[in-house]
């Protein structure tokens, strides 16, 4: 039994070792996202067509950057394909600067301020053949993608507008940089546009929002909420097996209290110590673990932290387990007789809550077996259909994901989901006259079907002419439906079976229609049209 108890309590201090190292990933992180605040200003060029181009705009900012000796710098994340987060610093050095400060190099040199400017030269965390790698950057987690750019290079992914931020010696030289460049941008939108060109102040750079800092967690790459409620459960188990330690431990408790053992004293013998003994353990197998890892004093304080939290909560479960040896009677031990009702009582209380736990679980699984049914009989239903995705293999697959992002709270990343929208909707021409193809059917998949099991409302597909072209579908008179690229119409291809249901679809996709893609162009009063298919 206390080889049990040895491994619970281990398993218990290495999954708070665990949840320490995550915690230094995500506080790294964090200070990695905000790092530019430590040393420089922020401002803002606002969103305005005029102010789009970087090919415009940029050489006014490297020029203003070089009068004025300001350094240029501005953070970006890259969602990439294989669902990794690479951390992005787009810098432009025209002097000295506290930026290398934070940032240690495992071999390689730092950025010139020349190269800042006018190269494609970077570092990044990873080491590769590239032969504009000048560097790679050590950090915590050598997983971990982190790349410096040059400025110039974040107009490749990111719009122009956005959050800056500028490294100056005093507010005197920013003021200097913002004047500088407000009329700078001025001279050449009136040179462009003439009269009707838009003005600009120093005030327009820096309106309040562009100093809003991120919540706390923004940048984290991991919640760990559940996993401290999971560290909790183990504690609660690690606990009760303490305690059935303590029960078959009594003989001998009660043998060392008729010697005159105190119950502190007794209680440290027996639970106390071998408490002591796990953190102990741990401690110095993550003392041997940080050897290994950049900034190991950083991971040795936070495992100490979360080991030193784990211990205390440990010893502190563990005084009910005093409780119970305070009760333990000398003559009962020596007549070999244990406390029945004590393990009575256990036993009966961990049945109730085994059995409370069970009945919960059954029917949460009770009810995830027959929404699982219930979509099963849907999708089945659709199953006939599916064959003729088999010619789907003649195509291949375009689809939009966030990519490349400068935003810095969660109000700017909400912000930029319609870039992507807009980013597809002016691609889509090129694409529809190439024949391709567009379907969404994002509410059939399973996520979203899975997500509302109880919603038994109207689903749709999305689909553009192609589409119909290359998988037809059939009206009531068996003709091909056929829709004009020039049709304005909102159009709605139904099964004559719901004609019954006709009110409730329309007044659906009266109201669908407002907000699909009304946001990417005015609502220039379609009408909904439906058109009745043939069954089957």
């Amino acid at each position: 039994m206390k080889k049990i108890v040895f491994i619970a309590l281990l398993i218990s201090c290495a999954f708070s070792l665990s949840i320490a190292y995550q915690q230094i990933k995500n506080d790294e992180i964090e200070k990695l996202g905000t790092l530019e605040r430590e040393f420089a200003t922020p401002f803002v060029i606002p969103e305005d067509e005029g102010l789009a181009d970087p090919e415009e705009i940029y050489p006014l900012l490297e020029k203003t950057a070089k009068e004025t000796e300001v350094n240029l710098f501005r953070g970006g994340r890259y969602y990439r394909p294989d669902e990794q987060i690479e951390m992005i610093k787009y810098l432009l050095l025209t002097s000295e600067t506290h930026f290398y400060d934070s940032i240690e190099l495992a071999s390689g040199r730092t950025l010139q301020a020349e190269e800042t400017q006018d190269s494609r030269r970077y570092l990044s965390s990873i080491q590769t053949k590239n032969k504009n790698q000048v560097g790679r950057i050590r950090y915590f987690d050598p997983k971990q993608l982190i790349t410096i750019q040059p400025l110039r290079s974040s107009y490749d992914y990111l719009p122009v507008d956005g959050r800056y931020f500028a490294e100056v010696k005093d507010k005197k030289q920013l003021q200097l940089f913002l004047e500088t460049l407000s009329d700078k941008i001025n001279m050449h939108l009136r040179n462009r546009d003439g009269e009707k060109a838009h003005s600009y102040t120093p005030s327009d750079f820096q309106p309040p929002e562009a100093f809003t800092e991120p919540r706390e967690g923004f940048f984290a790459l991991k919640d760990l909420s559940s996993q401290r409620y999971e560290q909790y459960i183990l504690f609660a188990v690690t606990l009760l097996l303490l305690i059935y330690y303590i029960f078959n431990s009594a003989k001998r408790v009660g043998i060392l209290k008729m010697h005159g053992v105190s119950n502190l004293r007794l209680w440290w013998m027996v639970v106390g110590r071998l408490i002591s003994v796990v953190v102990g353990v741990t401690t110095l197998g993550s003392v041997l673990f940080a050897l290994g890892l950049y900034k190991p004093t950083t991971f040795v304080f936070q495992a100490l932290l979360q080991l030193g939290q784990a211990y205390l909560l440990l010893m502190i479960l563990s005084l009910f387990c005093y409780g119970y040896i305070s009760t333990i009677k000398v003559s009962q031990t020596l007549k070999n007789r244990k406390d029945t009702r004590s393990i009575f009582v256990l036993n009966m209380v961990l049945k109730v809550i085994c059995a409370m736990v069970l009945v919960l679980i059954g029917l949460e699984t009770y009810s995830l077996v027959t929404d699982l049914r219930t979509q099963q009989e849907r999708m089945d239903a659709q199953q006939g259909q599916l064959d003729h995705w088999r010619r789907m293999e003649d195509y291949g697959v375009l689809e939009a994901y966030r990519g490349h992002t400068a935003a810095y709270t969660v109000q700017e990343l909400a912000a930029e989901d319609p870039r992507i929208d807009q980013a597809l909707y002016k691609l889509y021409p090129f694409l529809n006259a190439l024949g391709s193809v567009y379907i969404d059917a994002g509410e059939y998949e399973e996520e979203a079907l899975l997500s509302d099991p109880n919603d038994n409302g109207i689903l749709s597909i999305m689909v553009n002419p192609n589409y119909l072209k290359a998988f037809p579908v059939y009206d009531q008179d068996g003709n091909p439906v056929q829709i004009s690229e020039e049709a304005t119409d909102w159009v709605v291809l139904v099964p004559e079976q719901y004609r019954d249901r006709e009110e409730a679809i329309r007044d659906l996709f009266e109201r669908d229609k407002g907000r699909r893609d009304f946001y990417l162009t005015a609502d220039e009063g379609q009408e909904v049209k439906i058109i009745w298919l043939a069954e089957g």
